[in-house]
């Protein structure tokens, strides 16, 4: 399960006579998509501000969800392209090699995050 820890700020504006009183509370979102955990983690060190103001909208997991949806079929359509074309995925499939067929579709799909992750999840 990921968690990521989200710190809100809330200001004390109910007292008049002493200045705002900045709190933080430490919020565990619970988020179990792989490219929007990224972004979020991501978004927590460079953008804070972009955080707060999801949060305040209340439009963080949908804002995560899409970008996760986004990332994934990216992914997808990028490792169904290198299918296609790939010889040593073709000669494994022709030749019934299971174990190397698996081999090769798992390092297509590192290949694939690789191009993802800067364009998509840390953008």
């Amino acid at each position: 399960m990921n968690v990521v820890l989200i710190i809100q700020l809330f200001c004390d504006t109910t007292h008049y006579f002493r200045p705002k009183r900045n709190e933080y509370e430490i919020i565990p979102v619970h988020f179990y998509f792989h490219y929007g955990t990224a972004h979020l983690q991501y978004l927590a060190e460079s953008a804070p501000d972009r955080i707060q103001d999801l949060l305040n909208n209340g439009n963080i997991y949908l804002y995560l969800s899409r970008l996760n949806r986004k990332a994934t079929i990216a992914v997808e359509n990028q490792i169904e392209q290198w299918k296609k074309t790939e010889t040593d995925y073709l000669l494994a499939i022709k030749n019934k090699d299971f174990m190397l067929q698996v081999g090769l579709f798992e390092n297509m799909k590192a290949r694939a995050e690789e191009l993802i992750f800067p364009a998509i999840v840390y953008a």
